[in-house]
């Protein structure tokens, strides 16, 4: 069995990139490897819709309801929870817990937690429940390598990173260069206790430290690239993203993972693909400004 931390990429780039349908895919896939014949998988159906349900664990009649859009607006989402909980009470009369599940990375906000509460103390008979990451994350992992393979994808392997070529990178490094309009700046070497400075999970470091097995190659493809500002407007998109996100108070591995997607697109790449891309993103991370550097105050 691979140690978990391999997967922890693949989960963390998934509930980036994953909204709406496609996120309650995921929940719903989750959740029939986790309780095979027990958690059953609700869609709408004809004029009925789904019954405010998007999935039952019959063993226990919990409904669970997701809730996961591309851009959050408090007062849509606490309107969604009364609707549903009422609409769930009104529909599933032996439902004896229901389950608020979300795609948020940091967590909810307060006044989601304060409605949660508030349904928990008007509906004592009912548990009220929610499930963002951890403990999609927790539950995610008690699968075995063949489940979790077919459901997050095959982790980055030093082999997939070794088969990397120029081929590999011209795809990720054209796509990243159709947004590069930033003027060229700043890129000088990064020591490699810029790891350190920034505070990233030991999963994020371990994976960014693979990705620099084939950061010379990248070094390599920008030296021969025709355009010789190819590599210094790249590094200023990077950059600029970097920043942005900094300053919407993105935690440091968050920040990576979006900008992950910023090189490879928002859909889940072959292995091979992947660690090229991987391989372009810890290249940027050792030799230019993005990310803070060891001198920074």
């Amino acid at each position: 069995m691979l140690p978990r931390s391999q997967y922890e990429p693949h989960l963390r780039l998934l509930f980036f990139e994953r909204r709406g349908e496609e996120f309650q895919r995921f929940f719903a896939d989750l959740m029939e490897r986790c309780h095979p014949g027990d958690f059953q998988r609700v869609c709408p159906w004809g004029s009925t819709g789904d019954k405010k349900c998007d999935g039952y664990l019959s063993s226990a009649e919990v409904v669970f309801q997701v809730y996961a859009p591309s851009t959050e607006v408090l007062t849509r989402t606490l309107a969604k929870i009364r609707e549903d909980f009422a609409g769930a009470m009104e529909h599933w009369p032996r439902m004896r817990a229901w389950t608020f599940v979300h795609n948020a990375m940091d967590g909810v906000a307060p006044d989601v937690l304060q409605e949660l509460q508030r349904l928990q103390l008007e509906n004592p008979s009912i548990r009220i429940g929610r499930m963002g990451h951890a403990e999609i994350r927790e539950k995610a992992f008690e699968l075995d390598d063949e489940h979790l393979v077919a459901l997050l994808g095959a982790p980055v392997t030093l082999v997939d990173l070794l088969r990397v070529g120029f081929p590999d990178l011209q795809p990720v490094i054209a796509h990243i260069a159709a947004a590069a309009d930033i003027p060229p700046d700043d890129l000088r070497p990064v020591p490699l206790t810029k790891l350190d400075r920034n505070h990233l999970d030991p999963s994020t470091r371990d994976y960014l430290l693979l990705g620099m097995k084939r950061a010379a190659l990248v070094g390599s493809y920008f030296a021969q690239a025709h355009d010789p500002t190819l590599g210094d407007r790249i590094a200023a998109t990077f950059r600029e993203q970097y920043q942005t996100l900094k300053a919407q108070r993105y935690a440091p591995d968050d920040i990576l993972y979006q900008l992950l997607l910023l090189a490879g697109g928002r859909a889940r790449a072959p292995a091979r693909q992947e660690a090229a891309t991987l391989a372009v993103l810890a290249y940027l991370f050792e030799q230019c400004d993005i990310f803070e550097r060891p001198d920074d105050p």
